[in-house]
């Protein structure tokens, strides 16, 4: 049915409105998925200062060769956009350089989140470790982040079945697990922080009760995380 309506659409040259039908936006950039009902309101990435707007705000380059459909509010200031030339999400950089993404919209944005900016606080946790792992796979590929060895902890602890109790967060160069008991009467959270030593190439890992850091004993540097998993879930959880 979308095939049939109109869009508004925005010149980054004039500044004005263009209508153009959408038939035309499809055969130029083959860009239907974008323009169908999923993603009429947008998207935000649940970690990053990504989006990808409501299929209504969407505009065209300068050139006409590009079709932006959103936009990073990071160092990177990248664009997200249809290109008329080559199939996929390409990006298009703060200094003109256009470069290939992802091969659907759907792939890239995989464990964003619609509509509800709530919507990471009412995630379960396997959710949010799926996220979480879709989160640091992009920035491996795309920005040659050096955390294959996050990326497998995530994947043991997820085989192992551990992630349907605990929350995970993650930045770029460590993962931050926790839970919250009510055992007794008396809420417990418990946190590990894994971090990545970048002069050392080691892992460190250390233990928080109750946002308080708990002795130093406890806390410990390794190059192999997955040895540890089944250890850190343990003290998580007890």
């Amino acid at each position: 049915m979308f095939l049939h309506s109109r869009f508004i659409y925005y010149s980054a040259l004039c500044n004005s409105k263009l209508e153009i039908p959408t038939m035309n936006l499809v055969e130029k950039f083959r860009c239907q998925e974008y323009l169908g009902e999923k993603y009429k309101t947008g998207l935000y990435h649940p970690e990053e200062a990504w989006e990808i707007y409501g299929n209504h705000n969407c505009f065209l380059s300068e050139d006409g060769k590009l079709l932006i459909i959103g936009q990073t509010f990071d160092e990177y200031q990248m664009q997200f956009c249809y290109h008329s030339s080559h199939n996929g999400i390409w990006t298009l950089a703060s200094n003109g350089k256009i470069s290939k993404f992802a091969d659907r919209l759907h792939d890239m944005v995989e464990g964003w989140h619609f509509e509800n900016d709530n919507a990471w606080g009412e995630m379960d946790n396997i959710s949010r470790w799926k996220s979480t792992h879709h989160y640091l796979q992009h920035h491996h590929i795309h920005y040659n982040w050096d955390i294959q060895t996050l990326i497998g902890c995530i994947q043991r602890w997820t085989e192992l079945g551990l992630n349907r109790l605990t929350s995970i967060t993650a930045e770029k160069n460590h993962l931050s697990i926790s839970l919250e008991n009510s055992n007794s009467g008396d809420v417990k959270k418990r946190t590990v922080f894994i971090g990545m030593d970048t002069d050392s190439n080691k892992y460190r890992v250390s233990f928080l009760e109750n946002d308080q850091k708990v002795s130093s004993g406890k806390a410990y540097e390794t190059q192999d995380l997955t040895q540890y998993i089944e250890k850190i879930h343990g003290w998580i959880t007890s």
